[in-house]
């Protein structure tokens, strides 16, 4: 742990631990790009929202997933393993949609849809829209912040989609692409964050996190 946080844990009592609410593999190598010392618990029967305003559902799905990790029995587990020690975690949950002309795509249901998704996508602008919520376990107090970033597809053949989608999980991604794997070969540009698109805003985290003074450098 940096000496600068050891010095500020001191100064508040408390000690710091990440809490990642994902079960995104994208996230966990983000959080470990940053250096991040960190657990992960998976929100639990969550449902998430994907109808109505773009940056409206991402604001409550990425709250709904810090409140659900915050009242669960895994965190309550993790407390009792840190018992003998004055600790907080900062449970750090996100939520990432893809929008293009009003139509909100999230995680496709399966490879038909996956199809539907990157054909409407081909050739076009849409916008990836990332909402990221810290919350405090020792006074339940939580911060927000949303990232947008533009994305430009290149025009892809039908059989250049058919083949993405047949060697691809596609479900488990918004619009049904990775753009740090298989999917960057789909797109042409990005104006905005490359981690947004991955599905976390890492300039706003940060801020999130230095809200309850946790500096990461």
């Amino acid at each position: 742990m940096h000496f600068y946080l050891q010095m500020l844990e001191q100064e508040e009592g408390l000690r710091t631990k990440i809490v990642l609410a994902s079960a995104s593999p994208r996230r966990k190598q983000i959080f470990e790009a940053m250096g991040l010392d960190f657990d992960i618990i998976s929100p639990v029967d969550c449902d998430e929202e994907n109808s109505g305003d773009p940056f409206d559902i991402v604001y409550r799905n990425s709250i709904s997933k810090a409140k659900n990790v915050f009242g669960g029995q895994d965190l309550r587990k993790l407390k009792a393993i840190h018992s003998r020690e004055d600790f907080r975690f900062l449970i750090s949950s996100f939520d990432t949609i893809v929008s293009i002309e009003g139509r909100v795509l999230g995680k496709p249901s399966g490879p038909g849809e996956g199809y539907e998704y990157i054909s409407l996508l081909s050739g076009r602008t849409h916008r990836v829209i990332s909402g990221a919520c810290v919350l405090d376990s020792s006074t339940g107090k939580y911060e927000y912040k949303s990232s947008t970033t533009q994305v430009d597809f290149r025009k892809l053949s039908e059989s250049e989609i058919r083949n993405y989608i047949s060697h691809n999980d596609v479900g488990d991604k918004a619009g049904g692409y990775n753009i740090n794997g298989p999917g960057l070969v789909l797109v042409e540009k990005i104006n905005g964050c490359f981690y947004n698109v991955a599905g976390v805003p890492v300039y706003e985290y940060i801020g999130l996190l230095e809200k309850f003074n946790y500096k990461i450098l």
